[in-house]
């Protein structure tokens, strides 16, 4: 009793403390549990095909649900509305199909309605582009270098290895490193496919160029339905010193471009 006396305000304290610890947890276990079955966090979208004919993707969703009434989905792109009917699966799942523009503009909203109100945002992509079947997920440049050479000429010398193209397993695609001096393409570098890792690597090439040129590089790849997609990896100028300075990239060489069978048969 004297023992409880003397500690009295010790032992409230922490009995608050710990009461206000557990409301946290609880608090946090809700909020993550929230977040958990939120739609919005666990919707699940997947590229299916593309429809070379029409230039359109063609996409599966797959939402979570609970509770809902009539749910379905609304797609907004530029120029169009529609809804999309969800069908509902053994496990749970929500799921519809849908399809959107791959020729600029090619920006879509994916909205979430209950009974036609809408209830939640579940998407909003600024290119369509980034959700092809087959997309570039990273590579390893070796820096552009200027050797100099007879007066102003010279030759700048590169190679880039590493590339992954996700969704390549079957490795498919031709892959290539192409080399743009003041806009017009001076080289292409065919990329082999190592069988075990799947990473390309292109050849070292040389391109012969002068100072205060300006260098573009891309890895170019095409599919076997032959649509061609090209991702910028930077833009160089070499200075009047010979040195290779990178220069900030253009508006356009944020997301890749496609070329489609019809055009490329046109260059070929």
């Amino acid at each position: 009793m004297q023992f409880f006396k003397k500690n009295q305000k010790r032992i409230v304290i922490f009995f608050l403390f710990a009461v206000l610890l557990v409301c946290v947890r609880l608090t946090i276990g809700k909020l993550q549990e929230t977040i958990d079955n939120s739609p919005e966090a666990n919707v699940r979208i997947t590229s299916t095909g593309i429809d070379v004919e029409n230039h359109q993707l063609l996409l599966d969703a797959a939402v979570p649900l609970k509770g809902w009434k009539k749910p379905a989905l609304l797609l907004e792109t530029e120029d169009t509305s529609t809804e999309i009917s969800l069908t509902e699966t053994k496990s749970g799942l929500f799921i519809g199909s849908f399809r959107v523009p791959l020729d600029q503009p090619n920006s879509f909203q994916l909205y979430l309605t209950d009974e036609g109100t809408v209830q939640k945002r579940l998407r909003d992509c600024d290119n369509a582009i980034t959700l092809l079947p087959v997309h570039f997920r990273k590579y390893n440049l070796l820096t552009p270098k200027f050797e100099a050479g007879n007066l102003r000429n010279g030759v700048i010398t590169t190679e880039v290895s590493d590339i992954c193209l996700e969704g390549d397993e079957d490795g498919s695609c031709t892959v290539e490193l192409r080399v743009y001096c003041n806009g017009i393409l001076t080289k292409v570098a065919p990329a082999t496919r190592d069988a075990e890792s799947g990473l390309y690597c292109s050849e070292r090439i040389e391109v012969p160029c002068r100072r205060r040129d300006a260098l573009w590089l891309t890895i170019a790849y095409q599919d076997t339905q032959n649509i061609e997609c090209e991702v910028t990896l930077g833009r160089w100028e070499i200075t009047d010193n010979g040195d290779v300075q990178r220069k900030p990239e253009l508006a356009q060489d944020i997301y890749p471009t496609l070329t489609w069978p019809e055009e490329n048969n046109k260059t070929a």
